[in-house]
């Protein structure tokens, strides 16, 4: 289960990432063509989901990389920074 499952996790985001990207494409082409502010700003939430799935993927990505002399612990911290770029409620952001 150990590598297989996280190909499938990476294969995953990809996916989603895609689907993502054609679902906003599609709201902005609708929206622009039925003059919808409804449908232009699920366009624009979507686009922002579509960048933290994004952050997600590529910090797997990164995560792979094994430990060198600069980075001895790894790249798994990666993941952990773009844990905190996703966590985007404005009201915690105003916190840190």
């Amino acid at each position: 289960m150990g590598r297989n499952h996280h190909y499938h996790r990476e294969r995953n985001l990809g996916i989603t990432v895609f689907l993502n990207l054609i679902i906003t494409v599609a709201e902005v082409v609708g929206g622009l063509l039925s003059g919808s502010l409804a449908l232009l700003s699920d366009a624009l939430h979507n686009f922002g989901d579509t960048i933290a799935v994004l952050s997600s993927f590529i910090a797997l990505e990164i995560g792979k990389r094994i430990p060198d002399e600069r980075m001895t612990y790894g790249y798994k911290r990666a993941e952990i920074l773009a844990a905190l770029f996703t966590y985007n409620n404005p009201d915690r952001i105003r916190c840190l």
